[in-house]
């Protein structure tokens, strides 16, 4: 078995009130809206691109957009409606008579 020397140790003595309640010390909302450009966009919804405040969607590259949430949000209802679609094939093709 092979050894390995003891590493220093530091042990930190703060006092209670020194402590940070990361629950106290979470953001405000809207904190994380950035002012945008004016060539920057929000994205609203993901369709192909529907652009906050514009009538009609574009098509957006995945890596040219800043809305990982959305993005999430999107991919995981698609996959659902996929999942869902091949059960329903599934169960349509055992109705046969």
């Amino acid at each position: 078995m092979r050894t390995f020397p003891d590493r220093p140790k530091v042990v930190l003595n703060t006092e209670h009130d020194d402590r940070v309640d990361f629950d106290e010390e979470l953001l405000p909302d809207g904190s994380w809206d950035t002012p945008l450009d004016e060539d920057e966009f929000e994205v609203e919804r993901i369709v192909d691109v529907y652009w906050k405040g514009y009538d009609q969607p574009t098509w957006v590259d995945e890596a040219d957009l800043s809305c990982a949430a959305l993005l999430y949000e999107y991919e995981r209802g698609h996959n659902s409606r996929n999942r869902f679609n091949v059960t329903q094939s599934h169960e349509e093709g055992m109705n046969v008579e």
